[in-house]
């Protein structure tokens, strides 16, 4: 039960941070040069949801949608008879979502 907290703890600090976060770091990684990889570690990439840069140099950069992200925070925030079921139920799919992505990571 303490885990579910500290984990539904982490789930609304990590959207509200993605609330203040700014897209400008977004915008700097799709000018990036391949040589300056070293630079993606400063960038603030916390709205960042999908990066594409096709053979020709055409980046793609998708942002989480802000609005859905309040909805979302404020949907978790509001205790659900007395449980906190929805927090639970985000985080593990964010867990999932990870491990899918590390088995199909190269």
């Amino acid at each position: 039960m303490e885990q579910a907290r500290r984990d539904r703890r982490a789930v609304l600090r990590q959207l509200r941070r993605m609330l203040r976060s700014k897209p400008n770091d977004a915008v700097k990684l799709a000018f990036l040069d391949k040589n300056e990889t070293d630079a993606v570690d400063g960038l603030d990439l916390t709205l960042l949801s999908e990066f594409k840069r096709s053979s020709s140099g055409v980046a793609e950069v998708k942002l989480w949608d802000r609005l859905k992200i309040l909805e979302l925070l404020d949907r978790l925030s509001a205790p659900e008879g007395g449980e906190h079921a929805g927090a639970e139920l985000l985080y593990q799919a964010l867990e999932q979502r990870a491990e899918r992505e590390e088995v199909h990571d190269p």
